[in-house]
């Protein structure tokens, strides 16, 4: 791209009242302890939002109980799915 050219910028807010989403999510990156993909649900969560989060192969660890979580990742802060989403439920 030569410094002619000007680079192209959208910022446009969007406000939706109604959002429906599904995650699949296979692998996690951290911003600290809490999962990057967990940060970003956190920022659609509002009144009529249903957010669905499916973590699977090497995210799965972040669907275990309290213990096992805190075993698994060598510290003792529990899940951050029950900390960032108090109404999640385990599929097994």
């Amino acid at each position: 791209m030569s410094t002619t050219q000007k680079l192209l910028h959208i910022d446009i807010p969007v406000k939706l009242s109604d959002v429906k989403v599904v995650f699949s999510i296979g692998a996690l990156a951290f911003e600290g302890d809490l999962s990057a993909s967990i940060f970003h649900m956190r920022l659609i969560k509002n009144a009529t939002s249903e957010v669905v989060a499916v973590f699977h192969m090497n995210a799965g660890h972040v669907t275990l109980h309290d213990t096992a979580y805190n075993t698994d990742r060598n510290i003792a802060t529990a899940t951050p799915t029950r900390l960032s989403f108090p109404i999640c439920r385990s599929a097994a």
